[in-house]
């Protein structure tokens, strides 16, 4: 592992999920030089649909300077999601300082994209947000997490409840229309000591 990011991340690590069956999953630092792989996920707009960015006009000279921006961050923790030696998506928790002085204790907030299509619904989230989960509240020093997801975006929300995550309300999406209709976000939240119970 290049040492730079961890050195500007306290306590990061690359992670090993040994409990996925399924092959070899890890999570492990964001690159420039993934920005090819990552590339292919923002230009389908099915993969983006769900994400609330704008992920329009995309290009490989965007995508470069998008990861860097991620990996230059500082409030905020990103892993690349390697599945069987292949990068395959990305999780993170941003927001820190933000979520930190709303809720008056360290968080975050967490958001997971599995980039190519036919990774979906092996469980993969669901690993992957449960290791990143161990790390920051085992091995950081976080004490809440929050997530949210699209009311159409049936799969995460069922995730984040699996997870533990306890709805807290709902907030308006600003960023256009989901399948021709208005969008709501729902919004959850996680503390420590009900994850280190599970």
């Amino acid at each position: 592992m290049d040492l730079e990011y961890s050195k500007s991340h306290p306590n990061f690590l690359e992670l090993e999920i040994p409990r996925f069956t399924k092959g070899r999953l890890k999570l492990v630092e964001p690159k420039t030089d993934l920005a090819k792989a990552s590339l292919s996920w923002t230009r389908n707009p099915e993969v983006v649909q769900y994400l609330g960015g704008d992920f329009s006009n995309p290009s490989l000279e965007k995508e470069v300077e998008r990861l860097k921006k991620i990996i230059e961050a500082d409030n905020e923790y990103n892993w690349m999601i390697e599945l069987d030696n292949r990068v395959i998506g990305a999780v993170a928790i941003n927001k820190i300082q933000e979520t930190s002085e709303a809720l008056g204790a360290k968080a975050g907030s967490l958001v997971i994209l599995i980039g190519e299509k036919h990774h979906w619904g092996k469980g993969i989230g669901h690993q992957v947000l449960r290791a990143v989960l161990d790390w920051a509240f085992e091995k950081s020093d976080f004490k809440f997490m929050t997530a949210r997801a699209l009311k159409q975006n049936y799969a995460s929300l069922k995730t984040l409840e699996k997870l533990g995550f306890e709805e807290i309300g709902e907030s308006p999406y600003v960023d256009g229309l989901i399948d021709g209709k208005p969008a709501t976000w729902v919004d959850f939240r996680l503390g420590r000591e009900k994850h280190l119970r599970k």
